[in-house]
């Protein structure tokens, strides 16, 4: 399995920090049941953002910036994906694939 990092912005809104817990569970029992990994979940804590992201109705000028570090296969990727996509807490995420870490086995 190749190694990812998944960078994550999510909404700075009143209560988002306990979604956003319960947003990492459901995405790290989704990664869980289909064998990934994830090493590391680092936050960046809030930050402002270099331009202002409108998204449903409303300008964000912040957000909670988060790292998850992975291994996992292409197919659990995109699940993750479709799960961020969905989700009304995440304003943005990129995965970026690490070409110098070393490969998990499956077993």
């Amino acid at each position: 399995m190749p190694a990812y990092d998944v960078v994550v912005l999510a909404a700075n809104t009143a209560g988002s920090r306990e979604k956003l817990v319960g947003l990492l569970r459901n995405c790290a029992t989704k990664l869980w049941s289909r064998g990934a990994v994830i090493t590391e979940v680092r936050s960046w804590g809030i930050r402002d953002l270099a331009y202002r992201i409108r998204q449903r109705g409303v300008n964000h000028y912040r957000a909670h910036y988060l790292t998850l570090d992975l291994f996992c296969s292409p197919a659990s990727l995109s699940e993750l994906e479709s799960t961020l996509r969905t989700s009304p807490l995440v304003l943005r995420w990129m995965p970026l694939r690490k070409r110098d870490a070393g490969r998990v086995s499956p077993e």
